[in-house]
């Protein structure tokens, strides 16, 4: 017997361009598996809840600043009971909470503070950019080639009882950072901001490269998470235990792809020119040309 399983791509666009123009709509008449793409828009598409799995795709947080549509803005995430396996990409979104075991948030700027408080397991950020608060007493959790600049009071990070989460390839930029039954490897502090209670990171301890000097760690002529880029001659570079950059735009030797985004944007691509033949039959050819690059 033959079986066969099929996923959709399914467009929610606020502007009334897409399948639906609202993401209740697009989670209500879509099935486990399918993605769903968020067209960016400057107004919030609201608060969603997934009790299913799904893929969850935008078009990256500060679209505007490259010349495409506006950012894919989400409000709260609820990933609750059966939604294992679901996949939040290249979205700006507010406070995540999880209470499924098995997901993935991958290039994403997490405006909302995270609060772990379910024994949950094989949750895995990568590529993104915390501006709030994490906080995990009962996970187990992975967070790699990510950003954490925020400037709230408090910890920024605390992570107690039997929550647990390994650090590769991260950024800590500002913040108070209450950290236990925690690793960390390959990663970057500016110690200048960033206060650490207890010891998060040691200099030229698993590869991390903790400096109170940020002039001298980063680029100081770009904005917003553009600042990140280690500057020449910065004491982040090839610093890790692979040889290779410490930090979120550092990765596994061999890994490039796993490095840190700017703005979290995707690889979208954008036909730019469009050239058939004038006419074809049966007999010949019809010549088509297609011109695509992406961001």
């Amino acid at each position: 017997m033959m079986r066969s399983a099929y996923a959709d791509v399914i467009v929610v666009d606020i502007g009334g361009n897409g399948d639906f123009t609202t993401i209740a709509d697009a989670i209500t008449n879509s099935v486990a598996g399918d993605t769903i793409y968020v067209v960016g828009s400057s107004s919030s598409y609201g608060n969603i809840t997934l009790s299913t799995p799904r893929t969850l795709m935008g078009n990256g947080y500060y679209g505007q600043s490259t010349g495409y549509t506006p950012s894919s803005i989400l409000g709260t995430v609820t990933l609750s009971a059966g939604s294992s396996g679901s996949v939040l990409s290249n979205l700006q979104t507010g406070t995540i909470t999880f209470s499924e075991s098995n997901q993935s948030i991958v290039s994403c700027l997490i405006n909302g503070s995270i609060s772990m408080t379910s024994a949950v397991t094989g949750v895995a950020f990568e590529k993104c950019f915390f501006s709030s608060s994490f906080s995990n007493t009962a996970a187990t959790v992975s967070i790699s080639n990510s950003i954490f600049n925020s400037t709230s009071s408090g910890n920024t990070i605390s992570i107690s009882g039997s929550g647990s989460v390994a650090f590769t390839y991260c950024t800590f930029f500002d913040g108070n950072h209450g950290i236990n039954a925690s690793t960390a490897s390959n990663c970057l502090v500016n110690s200048d901001r960033v206060s650490q209670n207890p010891l998060l990171l040691a200099d030229g301890v698993n590869g991390n490269v903790v400096n109170t000097e940020g002039n001298l760690l980063f680029e100081s002529d770009l904005s917003q998470d553009h600042f990140f880029q280690l500057a020449a001659g910065s004491p982040g570079l090839t610093a890790s235990t692979t040889g290779a950059e410490s930090g979120a735009f550092g990765f596994p030797t061999g890994f490039p792809e796993n490095a840190y985004v700017l703005s979290g944007l995707p690889a979208i691509p954008k036909v730019t020119a469009l050239t058939n033949g004038a006419s074809a039959n049966s007999s010949s050819n019809l010549s088509i040309r297609v011109q695509a690059t992406n961001n």
